[in-house]
């Protein structure tokens, strides 16, 4: 049984979620929890109070009354002191996994592979082209990007490999009117190219 907890949380979305659970099981378990920032002039410090304020009121609604620090120094060392002091029996914190998006262009073209290479290079060019406003709106969202740009026959065999290649975790697909309209004549596609691929595909889809 876990009788102090101690959450330590930077501002972050991640470190806010992984506060979250902190409560959750200080709740059940009757435990007292600590809410510690660290401030080690990464984060303004009016930024690491209104954290552990926030999550203070969080706790508030299950019944725990949170005691709030907020200490100058270096992380690791910061916490290991906080840990000591406090005498607690559990660290909960969050770890920053750093995801990329690819954006996948692929141009359909019958039997590509005769097309001279510079009618390939001026192809993949052209998509790039094309698919920069959306790389820069995601960039300027913080996300990291990358474009593709392949040249393929059939889109229902060229994202299920280019997905094994990149070992990519999700698949991100919109549906159009277009396309539903293909499924009616054609079957659907997009069921074909979910029995061949590795990873988890979420489509998009707007509403009618």
């Amino acid at each position: 049984m876990y009788r102090k907890i101690i959450s330590a949380v930077d501002g972050s979305f991640h470190s806010e979620l992984a506060a979250r659970h902190a409560v959750a099981i200080a709740s059940s378990l009757g435990s007292q929890l600590t809410v510690l920032a660290v401030d080690a002039g990464e984060v303004e410090r009016k930024k690491l109070s209104y954290a552990i304020e926030h999550l203070r009121q969080h706790a508030g609604t299950y019944g725990i009354q949170a005691k709030g620090i907020i200490r100058k120094g270096e992380v690791v060392k910061t916490i290991l002191a906080v840990i000591n002091e406090e005498n607690a029996d559990l660290l909960v914190l969050a770890k920053f996994y750093s995801y990329k998006v690819e954006i996948l262009h692929v141009i359909e073209f019958p039997r590509w592979y005769d097309l001279p290479w510079i009618r390939l290079y001026t192809m993949r060019r052209q998509g790039e082209e094309t698919m920069a406003p959306v790389a820069d709106a995601l960039k300027a969202l913080g996300i990291n990007v990358d474009v593709r740009v392949v040249v393929a026959e059939s889109s229902i065999n060229a994202i299920p490999k280019e997905a094994a290649i990149g070992r990519h975790s999700m698949a991100l697909m919109g549906a159009s009117r277009r396309s539903i309209l293909k499924e009616v004549v054609y079957g659907n596609p997009i069921e074909r190219m979910l029995s061949s691929i590795l990873c988890d595909v979420l489509i998009w889809r707007r509403r009618l």
